[in-house]
């Protein structure tokens, strides 16, 4: 919102909105729901739900594009135990905000602060600018059914994040739960 309306930018501002509003929705899962597997997967697939304008955006290493992709970057991070994912997270911090410099410092400094942080729980406290922030992970003994039943809520989504389903007798995909009689998936299918 702070692109001034002279800004050739501000044809941008709904791609850089729709990216910020994928990126608020792992603040808030991270906040309601913790560090597990679900979160994991949520981080790791950000970029399936992003505007293709955005991740055209990230690609010309737009100044204001490449702020948000720091801020996912710290997720990155946050996906111990991920094998393939083991240091992404740093490069692309500091990469980023060197790329950025002095002048962007400004918006990164969680970023920046991030680079240095190795605890995941330190971490999460950072970016959710919360120093009490405890995991919501159960007590010992019960964290393997947690993980069972949050993985089981899993399914397929609209492109609106409404739940869809397999039609075996319409042979295509149907939304689970229609508002109304013959309501159909949306998919936003970018040129």
């Amino acid at each position: 919102m702070s692109i001034p309306p002279q800004d050739p930018e501000i044809l941008c501002q709904e791609a850089y909105l729709h990216g910020l509003k994928y990126l608020g929705s792992l603040y808030q899962n991270l906040r309601e729901s913790g560090l597990g597997p679900v979160m994991r997967l949520r981080i790791i697939t950000w970029f399936t739900f992003l505007p293709s304008p955005l991740v055209e955006l990230f690609r010309k290493r737009r100044e204001r594009a490449l702020v948000i992709l720091a801020h996912y970057a710290v997720f990155l991070k946050l996906t111990a135990g991920v094998w393939w994912l083991v240091g992404v997270g740093n490069r692309s911090l500091r990469d980023i905000c060197k790329h950025l410099g002095p002048a962007w410092h400004f918006a990164l400094d969680v970023p920046l602060r991030a680079i240095s942080i190795e605890d995941t729980t330190e971490l999460a406290r950072l970016v959710l600018g919360d120093p009490f922030w405890d995991s919501r992970r159960s007590p010992v003994g019960t964290q393997d059914a947690d993980q069972e039943r949050e993985t089981k809520q899993l399914g397929l989504v609209d492109d609106e994040g409404r739940p869809i389903r397999l039609s075996e007798d319409a042979g295509t995909v149907v939304l689970a739960e229609p508002s109304e009689p013959g309501e159909e998936p949306v998919w936003h299918i970018d040129k």
